[in-house]
């Protein structure tokens, strides 16, 4: 059996991240101590491109989250909320997306909770 780790009824404490960013870059920046949990995401990007997301930076040894999401020009990814977590980050690490194209645009919203 598999149990929410929360309940519908109260989506309250997810915050709601606006995401605009060319190339490679964070969802959701680092906290101390804190992990990221996603529970939704609607992303557009404005130029073919493949899509990575990250447990921190790969650069630094961040740890694939995602296989590659290969996208088209105004390509779309698209997680509804589940009630369970799509990715979660390690303590102290942020959720990052590393794009093939530096040159392309990521913009959309991403919805998560810091703990």
């Amino acid at each position: 059996m598999v149990t929410a780790t929360r309940g519908y009824s109260n989506p309250s404490p997810q915050d709601d991240v606006p995401v605009n960013n060319t190339g490679s870059g964070y969802l959701v920046a680092a906290a101390a101590s804190k992990i990221v949990r996603l529970y939704r995401m609607a992303l557009t990007v404005s130029a073919a491109t493949t899509v990575t997301v990250y447990d921190g930076d790969p650069g630094a040894g961040g740890v694939a989250k995602s296989g590659p999401f290969d996208l088209l020009a105004n390509g779309s990814i698209v997680l509804d909320d589940s009630g369970n977590a799509w990715y979660t980050t390690s303590s102290g690490n942020g959720l990052y997306a590393a794009l093939s194209n530096g040159s392309a645009v990521l913009a959309g919203t991403v919805w998560v909770i810091q703990v």
